[in-house]
């Protein structure tokens, strides 16, 4: 059995899969949710982007192919028209798979833009990652449609304090630590309690993930989720203020020292 998008009845589906677990041992439920049912007898297996191509590798359109998220945008572009891969074509699709992530929707979106322009064309129209937004068949439900529709969706699911977290970890590009996330908290006002278990909340509910070194957690959005984070612009841009403000400290000395 499949219970697909649970992320918004989270409660229900893991009733739902708890009666049925225990009236039947017979029965397997394949569940897909963006945050974890907590059913009695559930079993996380955590999801990554596809794999998408090195910024600083050349290679040949079988190369290219060997990288999913490669693969997939060519092959629902060749179903989507008459696209086929020529070797001029590799460094514009392999930036446009980096530039969406590697998320299947969003590159599932895109496919269509190459039956009618090159590859080139399309990397040059989605500076704005929303740009390649065409929307999928009215069969799809609305928060599937696009890309930015599915991240708004998603959004809404928060609680208030992971709302506000999301907004301030969106001026961050890249990785970044949990004292630099503190420091522009507290300028929001927000407790260093309530900080983590928003962290906890929005890793939860794959907003966010965490890569763990020898000595630190690093965090991290992918840059989808960031731009559409970011796109309120009140909060976010007097976050970035106070994140520029932050790193005064550490620049001044290394100014006067150049001086």
């Amino acid at each position: 059995m499949v219970l697909d998008t649970c992320e918004h009845v989270v409660n229900a589906a893991a009733h739902f899969s708890d009666v049925i677990i225990a009236a039947s041992t017979d029965v397997r439920i394949l569940c897909t949710s963006r945050q974890p049912l907590r059913a009695k007898h559930e079993k996380l297996v955590w999801l990554l982007p596809l794999e998408v191509p090195p910024a600083d590798w050349a290679l040949s359109p079988e190369q290219l192919l060997a990288y999913p998220a490669a693969k997939l945008l060519v092959e629902r572009a060749s179903q989507a028209g008459d696209f086929r891969l020529e070797a001029g074509d590799v460094s514009s699709i392999a930036t446009i798979c980096r530039v969406l992530d590697g998320l299947p929707l969003a590159l599932e979106l895109a496919a269509p833009l190459l039956s009618t322009r090159t590859p080139a064309d399309v990397l040059a129209g989605i500076h704005d990652r929303f740009a390649a937004d065409t929307p999928l068949s009215r069969e799809v439900p609305a928060r599937q449609r696009t890309l930015l529709a599915t991240l708004e969706w998603s959004y809404a699911l928060l609680t208030e304090t992971e709302a506000a977290l999301l907004r301030i970890c969106s001026v961050f590009v890249g990785q970044f630590e949990a004292n630099a996330l503190l420091q522009l908290a507290a300028y929001h006002k927000l407790d260093p309690a309530d900080v983590f278990d928003a962290l906890a909340g929005l890793r939860s509910k794959s907003m966010l993930s965490i890569e763990r070194s020898a000595h630190e957690l690093r965090y991290r959005l992918l840059d989808s989720t960031r731009a559409a984070s970011g796109r309120p612009a009140g909060p976010t841009a007097r976050a970035e203020q106070t994140n520029a403000y932050s790193y005064l400290p550490v620049l001044t000395p290394m100014l006067h020292n150049l001086l």
